[in-house]
Parts: C-alpha cells; structure tokens; sequence
C-alpha cells in the first residue's frame, strides 16, 4: 500500500499475455502507458544501449528501452535485467512519495518486452537552467541515487520542468556496482519533508512486505534486502544528525 492508502501493482501477467488486463491499477497514467501501442517509432541516437521514442496511439509519447536492446556490461548489473531495474526504481520512488521519477512501466509490445517510461515534453537539460534554483530537489535526487545504488547518475539523465526535476535513466542502480558520487552533498542537512518520508517507510512493515513484493518480481533478494537496509540506515543518519557526513557513512549493504 502507498503512502494515500492504495495498491501498489504488479505488471508480470500482464507483460506475459498483454491481452489479459487483470491488473488492479493504482496510477491512471500507468494504465494508460501499459495499454498503449505504439503508433511510431523513432530510435535515438548516440546512447550505449537501445532507446526508442514511441509515438503512442492515446495521443501521448513514451521512452522505450527494450531488453534486446541492452548492451552496456557491468560487473554486478546483468544485461537482460536494464528494463527491471527502471521499473524498480520508479516503484521505489513512488513509495517514498518522492516524485522524481517517470512513471515507468513494463511493456510488452506485440512481443518485444521492455521498459516504457513517460516521455517528459518541453523538459530542459542541466546545461539550459540554473542548478541553484533546484539545489533541494537534487539534494533529495542524490538521497534517492543512494537508496537505489545508482552507478550512472551524471547530469546528462537529469531533466527539467517548470519547478521539477525528473530523474530518467535508472537501469544500472540496484547491483553492487561502484555508486556514483556525484555532488557534494555530504554534511549538508537534508530536508525536513524528506526525512520524514525515508522515515515514514523505515518505520512501516506493512509498506516494505508490499513494496518487498513487487520488488522481488523484478529483482534478486540480496538488492532488494540490501536496497531495504539502506532506506533503513539512511533514516537513521538522517533523524540523528539532519545529514550524511561522509561516503564511509553509506555502503552498499550497512546490515
């Protein structure tokens, strides 16, 4: 269950057999994207791995990034799991009720299976937009990259909207992989808004066996067991000491 009292889902019958819509939907827009079809597409170009932008036939467009696209290797991130772990990275974000990420779906089109993201129209990149204006949604961005263990987070997947920020490109996170630490953000107190968020989380058992579930749809339970103590030391650190104070303060698994 999520913070305003509904389910979260899961999509894997739904990325088996896209004809049977069983799914108890929470977030309209996720509907939305899993029932979609693409009605265009256009590659684009220059990434490492596969990235599509579909058209879709509800009037809207999508970011997709198919499995069979996946083609970066990483030590601790098999390839054939990049489409999971975007998926599980929205799901944690929503949980927290952070609001950062994309509503991010699996999809499966006419058989190519991959993840489907909302495609954020008029965004801004970092290097168009003064960074200060947004200094305490990227200090909440990089509590995030520490939660999902993200590898990749550069200002490049970072985009920018009105007084938002989205955080798109969350495949290589999860795994025991070097984390990336961007920014400086350590002995900088975090806000009040997201400390109680992390906490109202670490504090709740029924919203991490929920979450838990989904999660182990898409991920091994060592990530989804180290993700969970992350969260759980985080808030600690953060309802003590208003910050983290230095990189040995966070690893991948402080059990």
């Amino acid at each position: 269950m999520t913070e305003d009292g509904g389910e979260l889902l899961s999509y894997g019958e739904v990325v088996k057999s896209k004809e049977k819509d069983n799914t108890q939907w929470k977030f309209r827009e996720e509907k939305d994207l899993q029932n979609a079809r693409f009605t265009r597409e256009v590659p684009l170009k220059g990434g490492t791995n596969q990235v599509i932008v579909v058209t879709l036939d509800n009037g809207g467009k999508g970011i997709f990034k198919p499995v069979s696209g996946e083609w970066t290797q990483r030590e601790f991130v098999d390839i054939g799991t990049y489409y999971l772990r975007d998926r599980a990275a929205f799901l944690v974000d929503r949980t927290l009720n952070f609001g950062l990420v994309p509503t991010t779906v699996v999809h499966n089109a006419e058989g190519k299976v991959g993840s489907l993201q909302e495609y954020i129209l008029d965004a801004k990149m970092s290097w168009h937009v003064d960074q200060g204006e947004y200094s305490s949604l990227l200090h909440k961005l990089w509590i995030f990259d520490q939660i999902i263990w993200n590898s990749d987070r550069n200002y490049t997947n970072i985009l920018y909207k009105e007084n938002n920020i989205f955080a798109i490109d969350n495949a290589l996170t999860f795994g025991p992989d070097e984390i990336n630490r961007y920014g400086n953000y350590f002995g900088i107190d975090v806000s009040e808004d997201v400390v109680r968020k992390i906490a109202s989380f670490a504090e709740n058992e029924q919203k991490q066996a929920e979450l838990s579930e989904h999660l182990l749809e898409l991920l091994s339970e060592d990530e989804v067991v180290a993700c969970f103590n992350r969260i759980k030391h985080i808030s600690t650190l953060l309802q003590s000491q208003g910050s983290i104070l230095g990189e040995e303060e966070i690893v991948y698994n402080p059990m």
